[in-house]
């Protein structure tokens, strides 16, 4: 099941919004403040997420100012992929696409569409406000 984010334009070149998701050290800041537990090193994160369990992400692919791609472990052993995009559109504005990809069961996609949604929507939100609230400072 795929599952996309609406697209979001935000204020920051490429370059900037990839140095801070390609480094999970500065995106768990993106993430839910409902994740207890956080820790991370640059290339990988984990931590609790209430409903859900543990998670942990692994920077599987990056390409440099356009794309970055976490394999998602999850006590739930079911396999995510969670890919950002980054495309340019002017020196200091982007738009980002946030991506789930998840194998589930038939019978378990309905039930886990509508949270999947609402996380990539806030995702996208959240590192779009993240990422200007740095240039701002």
């Amino acid at each position: 099941m795929k599952i996309t984010a609406s697209t979001v334009q935000v204020k920051v070149s490429d370059r900037e919004i990839f140095s801070r998701i390609s480094n999970c050290n500065h995106f768990g800041e993106a993430l839910s403040s409902r994740v207890s537990g956080w820790s991370s090193t640059e290339d990988s994160c984990s931590g609790e997420v209430p409903g859900v369990g543990h998670i942990s992400l692994n920077i599987k692919e990056k390409i440099p100012s356009s794309k970055v791609v976490f394999q998602v472990v999850n006590s739930q052993n079911m396999p995510v992929l969670l890919t950002i995009d980054i495309v340019p559109l002017e020196e200091a504005k982007s738009e980002l696409l946030v991506v789930i990809d998840v194998e589930v069961p038939f019978f378990l996609a309905g039930l886990i569409k509508k949270p999947l949604q609402q996380f990539a929507d806030t995702l996208a939100d959240n590192i779009k406000s993240q990422a200007e609230k740095m240039t701002i400072s």
